[in-house]
């Protein structure tokens, strides 16, 4: 599984969709996955979203994946990202936090 990219129809380039989030920017990736700027149509919301991208086909991985997006959607504290929602995309788990940008 590679890295989600924008996707060119006709030499347009058309907007990448994951779920009912339409996709800004890559912001970050890692081990497990990665973390995108998505806006949420309906609300006119921003918001990130982490989508499982582990190379291999480990359960185990998958498994504390999801479970961290259940963790933090249990939290409610100033220092730590809200999860808002959670759903799964071409077999891919993801889960979607408050959008908390470094100050420039």
């Amino acid at each position: 599984m590679g890295e989600l990219i924008f996707g060119i129809i006709s030499g347009k380039r058309r907007k990448m969709k994951i779920g009912k989030y339409e996709v800004a920017g890559l912001l970050g990736k890692g081990g497990m996955g990665e973390v995108y700027e998505v806006s949420d149509p309906a609300l006119g919301a921003r918001f990130a979203l982490k989508i499982y991208n582990y190379s291999g086909d480990d359960p185990e991985v998958r498994r504390r994946f999801e479970a961290e997006g259940r963790m933090l959607a249990k939290f409610s504290h100033p220092g730590i990202v809200k999860v808002v929602d959670a759903g799964v995309e071409a077999g891919r788990p993801y889960f979607v936090m408050d959008l908390v940008l470094a100050p420039e």
